[in-house]
């Protein structure tokens, strides 16, 4: 009924019409800024005349608190359904829906658990080794990245001390699963160390 680029706009059109991006205020009186991804979308044509259209996204939310990387953006993931005819007019819709986000809470002790771990490291190998010989810049950096398929790919990267273009990049769909992996490598880098 439509091509893909059609539907897209459709899409689009109806999230900025939900969540109205760009800057805004609070009732607190505080700034925010928000913007908006698609994560994804199915159609399915219902009749001759009607399309229906399902499709997930999130909403990112900065304010003047945000700060990189210990105060991201809030990210809320949505999905909805609606109906449209053939003159791409919204004739039925479903409530938006928040999907959250369920791994979140596992990221978030992976991401604490992978820190602890290599402050604990770092302090150890300045401790026999003196200050300034750091061989990886800490805090590491995390990113949660949304497949095509719609799944989740966790990451931990650390850059190298030494050289600022090298990094290790650990990443697995499961984020429990990282800090056992960054553990693993690190024990068997940094051997010397008890």
């Amino acid at each position: 009924m439509f091509a893909e680029s059609e539907v897209l706009e459709i899409i689009n059109r109806k999230i900025r019409s939900d969540e109205g991006p760009g800057h805004q205020t609070g009732g607190s009186g505080h700034a925010g800024f928000v913007e908006y991804k698609i994560d994804g979308f199915q159609t399915r044509q219902i009749s001759r005349e009607l399309l229906e259209i399902a499709y997930r996204y999130r909403v990112s939310v900065e304010t003047e608190f945000t700060y990189y990387p210990d105060n991201p953006p809030a990210e809320y993931f949505y999905q909805k359904v609606i109906v449209v005819n053939r003159e791409k007019e919204i004739v039925s819709e479903t409530p938006k829906m928040n999907t959250g986000d369920k791994n979140n809470d596992e990221w978030e002790q992976a991401k604490l658990q992978i820190e602890m771990y290599l402050k604990k490291l770092l302090l150890k190998i300045e401790w026999r080794y003196g200050d300034c010989r750091s061989p990886f810049v800490y805090p590491p950096a995390f990113e949660a990245v949304r497949l095509e398929d719609g799944t989740r790919e966790y990451r931990c990267i650390v850059k190298s001390d030494f050289n600022g273009n090298e990094c290790l990049v650990f990443q697995s769909a499961k984020p429990s699963d990282l800090p056992g992996m960054i553990i693993d490598d690190f024990s068997r880098r940094f051997s010397f160390i008890e």
